[in-house]
């Protein structure tokens, strides 16, 4: 085929069209689980399974014996598989609402320093360094003792923790936007502080956020699993993870799947947000390509 002047060979074309590259096999797998898991938290009441407190059985049943409740059942007959199910609920709910407090003070706090410096920016590096230099886990270990443990309160305690960490993240974020051209103009212009930041710092640093959101909640879920397997997490009657793995402890020997299964269950969404928290954040940084 012949080619004029003006045009150019079909192979040129195809070297200079962009390549779609299809996402990791481990990213697409890691949301199906998140997804999943999602789901059924849910659409737990609407699922064809006994309740979480509702003996199903005489005693322990090994795991595959019986439909639905193919994950077995414990030593009083309550369904593993509605457990984990409901168990699920609260951890998600303290994982994500804890992320969602200490995103909210981090990212106003990180952003108005960067913003405004001076002596702002001094008060809330030189507070973020106070706390950072507690251990995390000793500190949130001192504060459940003394605390009556509900979501709400769970919550609280895990966004206070990880509020110098996303307070961090804003001001190194936005002390990049706020050097770029596109800011220097709108400061010359006269744009006030409150539009600056919501309109033009804020989405450009959204990545970012996103990002460390998906990996805080993986740390809140660990954390929170060492709290109810320690017993000052949320108290039962309603499931917990770490809850689980703790009743289920004596018993390894004989029945290990009352352990293993909600073990299993958290590392795996644990594994999940994390794998695409780093995706987002290499997708950030402009090193990870598309999803």
């Amino acid at each position: 085929m012949t080619t004029g002047p003006g045009t150019r060979p079909a192979a040129a074309e195809d070297e200079d069209a962009p390549v779609r590259r299809r996402p990791p096999v481990s990213l697409v797998l890691c949301s199906v689980w998140v997804v999943l898991v999602l789901a059924s938290t849910l659409l737990a009441g609407l699922l064809p399974i006994a309740g979480y407190d509702e003996p199903v059985a005489d005693g322990a049943t090994p795991p595959f014996e019986s439909w639905p409740e193919f994950l077995g059942t414990d030593s009083v007959g309550l369904s593993v598989l509605s457990r984990v199910i409901h168990g699920a609920q609260l951890s998600l709910a303290v994982a994500l609402l804890g992320t969602v407090i200490g995103m909210a003070g981090g990212v106003a706090l990180g952003t108005a320093a960067a913003y405004f410096k001076g002596w702002l920016a001094t008060v809330v590096n030189l507070l973020s360094d106070v706390v950072l230099a507690f251990p995390g886990l000793v500190l949130l270990l001192a504060m459940a003792s003394v605390t009556r443990p509900s979501v709400w309160s769970l919550s609280a305690m895990l966004g206070l923790l990880s509020l110098p960490s996303s307070l961090r993240i804003a001001y190194a974020n936005a002390n990049v936007q706020l050097g770029r051209d596109y800011v220097l103009a709108a400061r010359a212009l006269g744009t006030p502080a409150w539009r600056m930041i919501v309109r033009e710092v804020l989405p450009n640093i959204a990545h970012s956020l996103v990002a460390f959101g998906f990996v805080m909640v993986a740390t809140f879920m660990i954390a929170l699993g060492a709290l109810d397997f320690l017993g000052i997490g949320l108290p039962p009657p309603r499931p917990s993870w770490g809850g689980m793995i703790a009743s289920g402890f004596d018993s390894i020997r004989t029945r290990p799947y009352l352990v293993f299964v909600p073990a299993a269950v958290l590392l795996l969404t644990v594994f999940s947000f994390n794998t695409i928290g780093d995706r987002l954040r290499e997708r950030a940084d402009g090193r990870g390509g598309h999803l």
